[in-house]
């Protein structure tokens, strides 16, 4: 390999072969910023990974709106607040920095950054650096072995918290893998019909626990109709979901139970770990006949 600085080429020769690259100067390359420990932003890499896995299945890939393909990140004392959005469905995380930020802010990060930060984690054991640069147009992730920097998307993040309902009527506790299972058998039906996947929710008694029923139909390959036990505590309900949107959420779910919170067959439910707080997910109802 050689460089003609007359020619401003690559030579690359191996055996009875040549290959002659153009180059471009390198004073074209855009500048990389790098972590100034002034306004370095630490975390545990391991708690980073799971948020961001928790938020991006969440985001919008269609162009059209492109606020929505990113991840609305607030940052706010010790506290890091993930949230993601496509107009069906919203998921909010929040992750304990370990060190503090001096003024709260909120950037938008585009979803495939997030995604790609992720993956490169792996199994690091060194805070993940996080760093915005001054004129706030970039964001640079310092891994152990990685720079990864990627333009944020301007523009303002619509305000999630007027999604999450205030309220419900039935709050439902389900084993996450057997719900995840029975939503994927159900899946195999709904995905020739929209994705639709009703639940029929039916509390239980001081002898039987209570039972939510999954219901899809197709009208070329038939019906399924799963059970899985459950804890109830409220009303009945029926109310039908994109299961493809649940598959998503219950896959990126590491809690043993889940809790379903509805308040009508036309409002959206909302999804939580039973152990913990820091995660939840709406998710907007689907219309069916009865």
């Amino acid at each position: 390999m050689e460089f003609s600085v007359r020619t401003q080429q690559i030579i690359l020769r191996c055996a009875r072969f040549e290959a002659r690259i153009k180059t471009i100067d390198a004073q074209e390359f855009p500048l990389i910023p790098t972590a100034v420990e002034d306004n370095a932003i630490k975390i545990a890499p391991d708690v980073l990974k799971r948020k961001i896995e928790q938020v991006i299945f969440a985001a919008a890939t269609d162009e059209s709106r492109p606020i929505l393909t990113g991840v609305s990140s607030r940052f706010d004392g010790k506290t890091l607040t993930l949230a993601a959005a496509d107009g069906f469905r919203l998921a909010v995380a929040h992750a304990e920095l370990q060190t503090p930020v001096d003024k709260p802010f909120t950037t938008i990060i585009p979803a495939r950054a997030m995604a790609e930060v992720a993956r490169i984690i792996g199994d690091q054991e060194e805070p993940v650096t996080i760093a915005i640069t001054p004129a706030r147009n970039q964001v640079l992730f310092h891994m152990a072995t990685v720079d990864l920097v990627s333009q944020l998307i301007e523009g303002n993040f619509p305000d999630y918290n007027m999604i999450v309902p205030k309220s419900r009527t039935s709050r439902t506790l389900a084993d996450t893998r057997a719900l995840l299972q029975a939503v994927k058998t159900a899946n195999i039906f709904a995905r020739d019909a929209a994705n639709i996947v009703r639940f029929l929710v039916t509390p239980g008694d001081d002898i039987t626990p209570g039972k939510l029923t999954l219901q899809a139909t197709a009208a070329e390959m038939g019906e399924n109709v799963g059970e899985v036990d459950v804890q109830v505590d409220g009303d009945p309900i029926e109310i039908a979901f994109n299961a493809r949107y649940l598959i998503d959420l219950l896959s990126a779910i590491t809690s043993q139970q889940v809790a379903m919170e509805t308040l009508a067959t036309s409002s959206p439910g909302v999804f939580k770990p039973v152990d913990h707080d820091d995660f939840l997910c709406v998710i907007m109802p689907m219309h069916f006949a009865k």
